[in-house]
């Protein structure tokens, strides 16, 4: 399966929210543990202007800026119940 960039962080988001709700002891292990899985079955492709497909490690750092975006967002929720 091939990912074009801009759907990168729309296909990652359901992954992401796995991840950030999971216990510990099961599932995934963490992003770079879910970097390596999503490499084995999906390619990432560059951004517009470069040719070819992100590597792990490129893959593994999205993960982690979606991840703290989708928890600052879980904390402004959060906020704004306590506040009503």
């Amino acid at each position: 399966m091939i990912v074009k960039a801009g759907e990168r962080e729309e296909f990652l988001t359901p992954w992401v929210r796995k991840l950030i709700g999971q216990k510990k002891e099961a599932g995934l292990k963490g992003t770079k543990h879910l970097a390596r899985l999503l490499n084995r079955s999906t390619v990432f492709e560059k951004d517009k202007n470069e040719k070819g497909f992100i590597s792990v490690e490129s893959l593994n750092t999205e993960i982690i800026k979606l991840r703290k975006a989708l928890l600052n967002e879980q904390k402004e929720d959060g906020k704004r119940k306590k506040q009503k």
